[in-house]
């Protein structure tokens, strides 16, 4: 292997984690993280929401919003 390989293996750690750009990177890393846990949350949610509503009375949702 080439050694510059062991050099970027090693410092994309440190950039992953915000390590590299020290306080400031770590938080924008946990800002990103925290960002990817609310897009996960609205989605759960919305599919919830989806199954939930559906389960009462299909018949009283229009199909397309054409109605």
């Amino acid at each position: 292997t080439y050694p510059w390989t062991r050099i970027l293996r090693t410092s994309a750690r440190s950039f992953h984690t915000g390590e590299a750009f020290g306080p400031a990177g770590q938080a924008v890393v946990m800002m990103s993280a925290l960002s990817a846990l609310g897009l996960i949350a609205t989605g759960f949610a919305l599919t919830w929401r989806r199954l939930v509503s559906g389960r009462k009375n299909p018949g009283d949702r229009p199909l397309s919003n054409e109605a």
